[in-house]
């Protein structure tokens, strides 16, 4: 925002109050936009594992491989067809 420009962002731009102060000063300060469109981090699942994580619950991580899939029945399927056009074999 310091830089002239407006801020989307998909992960938590800030862990701490302090940080979140400070956030909010530089949109006051500078007139820019900030917005946030994080989705799962704040969900009560995903603070769970964060908690469990931290208490060292889940061992030493040697290898890790995810996936995040978006439940496509609530209009996404409009969405991606617009983005990449018909599914192969359509």
């Amino acid at each position: 925002m310091r830089a002239g420009k407006h801020i989307y962002t998909a992960v938590p731009a800030a862990y701490s109050l302090d940080e979140c102060d400070d956030l909010v000063e530089a949109v006051k300060q500078t007139g820019m936009i900030y917005m946030n469109g994080e989705t799962s981090f704040f969900r009560p699942e995903a603070a769970f594992c964060r908690q469990k994580a931290e208490a060292g619950a889940f061992g030493e991580f040697v290898y890790c491989q995810a996936e995040y899939f978006h439940d496509m029945s609530h209009g996404l399927y409009d969405v991606a067809k617009n983005r990449w056009g018909d599914p192969p074999g359509t």
